[in-house]
C-alpha cells in the first residue's frame, strides 16, 4: 500500500532545482545530438542555469510538454537501417530527472539477468553471461527485444485510446 507522504516526497524530490541540475550535468556529460529543435549540447549550457530552472516550473506546473523524436536512421553492419529517436536537450534532462528517482526504487525489481540499459551492464556482460551457462550444459537462450512490441501491445494501444478520448 502507498502511503501519501511518499508520493509526495518523490514528488518533491523529482521536482527539486537540485535534482534538474544534476539530470543537466548528466546529460551534458552524456553529449548527444541535437533534438527536433535543433538546441545543442553547447547552446543549452550557454544559458543553462535559466533555461533549467523554467524548465523545472514547466514541469512542476504541469505545462511542460516533450517534444516528437528525431528520426535518424544508421546503417546497420549486417544491412539494413537502425531507427534512432533522439529527444531535444530539455527532454532528456526532464528523463534524466525522472530517473534520478525511480532508478533507486525500481533497480531493485530487475532480475540479474536483465542486461539491457541498466548501468554498470552491457552487452558483452550479457554474452559473458551466456557463456557462462552453456559451459555448465544449458543450451537454449531467450532473447527478448520490446522494440516492436510497444507498437503492437494491446496495452499502448488501450491507453493511446483513452488518452485520445
Amino acid at each position: 500500500m502507498r502511503i501519501r507522504g511518499q508520493e509526495e516526497d518523490l514528488r518533491s524530490r523529482f521536482l527539486s532545482l537540485q535534482n534538474f541540475r544534476l539530470a543537466w550535468e548528466d546529460v551534458a556529460e552524456n553529449r548527444g545530438c541535437a533534438g527536433v529543435d535543433g538546441e545543442t549540447i553547447e547552446h543549452f549550457a550557454s544559458q543553462a542555469e535559466q533555461s533549467i530552472g523554467a524548465l523545472q516550473k514547466a514541469v512542476a506546473h504541469g505545462i511542460y510538454r516533450p517534444l516528437p523524436l528525431r528520426q535518424i536512421l544508421i546503417p546497420k553492419k549486417s544491412g539494413g537501417l537502425r531507427e534512432l529517436g533522439v529527444p531535444t536537450v530539455r527532454d532528456r534532462i526532464a528523463q534524466q530527472a525522472l530517473l534520478n528517482v525511480l532508478h533507486p526504487l525500481l533497480e531493485p525489481q530487475f532480475e540479474p539477468c536483465s542486461f539491457a540499459y541498466r548501468p554498470g551492464r552491457s552487452h558483452l556482460l550479457a554474452v559473458e553471461r551466456v557463456g557462462y551457462w552453456r559451459d555448465r550444459g544449458y543450451v537454449w537462450v531467450l532473447d527478448a527485444d520490446i522494440v516492436n512490441y510497444l507498437a503492437k501491445s494491446p496495452t499502448i494501444a488501450c491507453w493511446q485510446k483513452y488518452e485520445n478520448g
